[in-house]
């Protein structure tokens, strides 16, 4: 709920100061619950081993800068 009303907060800022127009807005709003409507069902089947096979994907691109101390994890 906090997230929303920051959003709101965030979108009435923008046509404030002229830089989005009120429609502008509310698409962005129903392009993202949209967004969320149609993914959440996915993520719940396969958001698991897809957040694994990214983790595996980090462990070995970044493993050598980690290990020499150009990175922390």
């Amino acid at each position: 709920m906090l997230a929303l009303a920051v959003d709101i907060a965030i979108a009435w800022a923008r046509v404030f100061v002229g830089v989005h127009f009120p429609f502008d807005m509310a698409g962005a709003a129903m392009i993202a619950w949209l967004t969320y409507v149609l993914s959440a069902p996915l993520w719940r089947l396969g958001g698991d081993v897809f957040s694994q096979a990214l983790i595996a994907v980090y462990r070995k691109v970044f493993a050598g800068p980690i290990g020499r101390g150009w990175l922390r994890p």
